[in-house]
């Protein structure tokens, strides 16, 4: 009687032992699931966030790229007004000076108190001088004109520069006062030479006229 007694309650307590464990094993299993669920969720939400703030970031890029494109557009085209501006009150001053010397020219003559610039060749230079070429037809023109320049005594080529304001400029530098007009005029690829401002303009005969 009591060893039956003795099984039955053995039988009971290890039934109920089963069903503890599985009771747990079934929490814990579902405390796993829900874990992995919500991790889950957690990574999709952060994958969410991760994708929104790059296009957030690929916006204001963007944005930022147009905005220094407009405002690269805009500094060009100030850049550009400023020296369209500059350059037209540049040649607004030259076409001033040349009207004024005109008419100071053409005052003077009336007076009969100055002789024509080109009719003279006598006056002497010494120093640096400017001669601006006309007109430019090539590099090679002006290349050989540049080399008869080397064959005057006591003259020094210093520079020579190209410039769509200025044209052809070659400076010289003479070591001794020289009459330049005569000299410059005596050369056979010279035309003509005359003062306009400060410089001295050599016109060049064409490649139709030294034929």
């Amino acid at each position: 009687m009591r060893a039956r007694e003795a099984e039955e309650l053995a039988k009971k307590e290890a039934k109920r032992a089963a069903e503890e464990r599985a009771r747990r094993e079934a929490e814990e299993a579902r405390r796993a699931r829900e874990a992995e669920k919500l991790a889950k969720k957690e990574a999709e939400q952060a994958a969410e966030e991760q994708a929104r703030r790059e296009a957030e970031e690929a916006r204001r890029a963007r944005e930022a790229e147009k905005l220094a494109k407009k405002e690269a557009k805009r500094a060009d085209e100030e850049q550009a007004k400023r020296e369209a501006e500059k350059l037209a009150k540049k040649k607004a001053k030259r076409a001033a000076k040349k009207q004024a010397k005109k008419e100071v020219d053409k005052i003077k003559k009336a007076d009969g108190t100055v002789e024509s610039e080109h009719e003279t060749g006598s006056e002497l230079y010494e120093g640096d001088v400017e001669l601006a070429i006309v007109p430019f037809e090539s590099f090679k023109q002006t290349n050989q004109f540049r080399k008869d320049l080397l064959t005057i005594e006591n003259l020094r080529v210093v520079s020579d520069s190209w410039s769509e304001d200025e044209g052809f400029v070659i400076v010289v530098s003479l070591r001794q006062p020289i009459a330049l007009t005569s000299v410059l005029r005596s050369m056979p690829a010279v035309k003509d030479v005359y003062r306009e401002d400060k410089r001295m303009v050599v016109v060049l005969k064409t490649s139709q006229e030294t034929k």
